[in-house]
């Protein structure tokens, strides 16, 4: 006990602590309200549906070494989400402190530059997926790993007595690569590191003794190559910047250099602007303010604490560093980008092409601190490396809050789906055309309609799939839709078998509830053309009332949200759908004693129809007025009051009534 507490008293420890704390504030503390993303719901079902065991089968079609990973942590944590995303915060913490471990070990004289380095690459601010943990728990684990390998190595040459002692854990841990391709690059600057490290160890270093000393990680690295090229092929993104050289070498060159160029400025540079990136509200950006001035004060009064007894150039052969370090990062970002540049896979700093940044951030955090070192006057580094920490704190709560807003929109729309739809009958296609959300797509949006509708099946068949013509529209299932065509989707380990006879479209724009349309309704102004083609292949009938209790969204959304608008629209859309006007009425007496409004004034549809089928028509025209605030709905209030008189059984008196409120309404003129 006595030397774990003079360890965490020491600056190995607190460095530790310090490391921890910046990845606590950037990340950790947002996990309580986190939800899912992206590909994670896929991930996830997966093991819902048919266990750990699948994931060999899931992953088959493009990383099929990576399953272990998964056979690994998810029978840790089963079904419950906020493990995940606690598992991955402290893989990322991890990787960085290995990245500690193995800078320490190259510069074992610069404590402080070292835990620079450290601190920034934990929460370097390029990579911004952290809030999907099911799909990155393979990239940090096989990243450490790499780290871990390097640190071996560096043990091989340090002590060459004890050679393959060290070398076959480092290979072991290097064969990472055929897990995961991400960090395969790094692999080409081992012979630079090999180069350093001898020349601290003989003085004099041959590179005939370089490439000795790399061979067995070189020939690692040709298995790799021969095994991903002409055993496993390019399986989703082939080699086109190769293709192109063969074709128009000189300007593919040219090309190439520039793409190099802007990936190094992107992620060196350029990533520091999204500091100043803004949320639309006062006190969140007053918030952000914060967050990156209290930060930058936290780090910066840290730094000094940690390294207040040890002077700048206290070590020998301090000068000079960042020089090095630089050129160590330059080398280490141009063999990273080597898998993306010759598969033309985009860095950017947006989603999904943030994820491509990962192998670059250990050169980036070189470069930038090399370049600190070697431009900033030694009084003030501290303050500008403090300011970087406390952007990237301001950059990474603009992220957390992005994905948090966007999890509460997603959990609304599953609520709302199964408030519109209690039970959709089994081999349902939905259909729609442009999915609102930045970090769900239909892929990732099944598994969570399959879990709700279908929440004991455990099964590869799965019985409802979600499909976006905005991507689909030239798939051989959409590009020519009609009834009675099959649609069979097989993606991963997820097989769906339905057809245009069994198919709902569904519209689901940004401001609005969700809609779900009949053959023959008149839709809202903005539905696109796409969904309009094919709404009379829309059979509502695929919905049925609850019997025995309606679906639910799975456990991991959390409680039913508060009943508010677009609650009592979907469900007096359930009632119009079945004819029972007295529920759309009840419900339509219940929204204007909430005084509940709609920013899309074609909600109000269902409303004014149970009222004038109840002969309620003062109601009627109230909610008419309120809808005709945009003057887009026009066509289909005037056109809902047209029919309803036209369908009318009730005498003159009445008749003229409903004819004096169209003309109030001016519905006779273009309505």
């Amino acid at each position: 006990m006595q030397r774990i507490r003079t360890f965490i008293k020491s600056q190995s420890g607190l460095s530790l602590f310090f490391i921890f704390l910046c990845g606590l504030l950037s990340y950790a503390i947002y996990i309580p309200w986190l939800g899912i993303y992206g590909d994670d719901w896929q991930y996830f079902y997966v093991y819902h549906l048919l266990g750990a065991g699948e994931y060999g089968n899931f992953v088959l079609a493009d990383r099929p070494f990576s399953a272990w990973v998964y056979w690994l942590f998810t029978p840790m944590f089963g079904e419950h989400y906020a493990g995940y995303q606690i598992l991955l915060f402290f893989l990322r913490i991890g990787t960085a402190y290995a990245f500690w471990w193995v800078v320490q070990l190259v510069w074992k004289n610069h404590p402080r530059q070292c835990l620079w380095l450290a601190i920034l690459f934990a929460i370097y601010p390029t990579f911004l997926q952290q809030p999907l943990p099911l799909e990155y728990v393979l990239h940090f684990t096989i990243f450490i790993l790499f780290l871990v390998s390097l640190g071996w190595m560096i043990f091989s040459i340090r002590y060459p007595h004890k050679y393959w002692f060290y070398t076959i854990p480092a290979l072991f841990f290097s064969a990472g690569m055929f897990s995961i391709e991400y960090f395969v690059g790094m692999e080409f600057a081992r012979p630079f590191l090999i180069w350093k490290l001898l020349k601290e160890r003989d003085g004099k270093v041959k590179w005939t003794e370089v490439l000795k000393g790399w061979a067995p990680y070189a020939i690692l690295l040709t298995g790799f190559y021969y095994w991903r090229i002409f055993i496993y092929s390019f399986q989703k993104y082939q080699p086109v910047l190769l293709n192109d050289l063969n074709d128009k070498p000189l300007k593919t060159i040219i090309e190439m250099v520039w793409r190099v160029f802007q990936d190094l400025v992107t992620v060196l540079f350029r990533v520091w602007s999204l500091a100043f990136n803004t949320i639309d509200s006062f006190p969140a950006i007053f918030l952000q303010a914060a967050i990156i001035l209290l930060g930058s004060a936290l780090v910066f009064w840290l730094l000094r604490v940690l390294f207040k007894k040890s002077p700048e150039n206290a070590h020998p052969g301090s000068q000079g560093w960042g020089i090095q370090a630089v050129i160590a990062g330059l080398i280490l970002l141009l063999t990273a980008g080597i898998p993306f540049w010759i598969t033309g896979i985009p860095l950017w700093l947006q989603f999904p092409w943030d994820r491509t940044s990962l192998p670059f951030i250990p050169g980036a955090c070189l470069v930038v601190v090399g370049l600190v070192d070697i431009i900033i006057d030694v009084k003030f580094r501290n303050v500008v490396l403090a300011g970087l920490v406390g952007l990237s704190f301001g950059i990474h709560y603009l992220n957390n809050i992005n994905y948090i807003q966007e999890w509460q929109t997603a959990k609304d729309l599953m609520w709302q789906l199964t408030w519109r739809a209690p039970v959709i009958k089994p081999g349902t296609v939905l259909l729609t055309d442009g999915i609102p959300l930045l970090y769900y797509g239909d892929n990732t949006l099944s598994p969570a309609i399959n879990w709700t509708y279908a929440p004991e099946l455990h099964q590869a068949q799965i019985p409802y799939r979600l499909f976006d013509l905005n991507i689909r529209q030239d798939t051989p299932e959409f590009a020519n839709l009609g009834r009675g065509l099959k649609i069979n989707h097989l993606y991963r380990s997820f097989d769906f078998r339905g057809s245009t006879d069994q198919l709902l479209v569904v519209s689901l724009k940004e401001g609005s509830c969700l809609r779900i349309y009949g053959e023959g309704q008149t839709v809202a102004a903005g539905t696109s053309d796409r969904l309009k083609d094919a709404l009379y292949l829309s059979n509502l009938s695929l919905i049925e009332p609850a019997v025995s209790g309606q679906a639910k969204p799975p456990s991991v959304t959390g409680e039913e949200p508060a009943h508010g608008w677009c609650y009592y629209f979907e469900k007096a859309d359930l009632a119009r759908q079945t004819g029972d006007w007295e529920q759309v009425v009840r419900l339509a007496d219940e929204v204007a004693g909430l005084n509940l409004q709609s920013k899309d004034g074609s909600e109000y549809m269902p409303y004014i129809e149970g009222y004038g089928r109840s002969d309620l028509w003062d109601k009627a025209k109230s909610f008419s007025e309120s809808a005709l605030q945009d003057e887009l709905n026009k066509p289909q209030i005037c056109g809902l009051w047209q029919r309803l008189a036209h369908e009318s059984t009730m005498g003159e008196p009445e008749q003229s009534e409903i004819t004096k409120i169209i003309d109030q309404l001016k519905c006779q003129a273009g309505g």
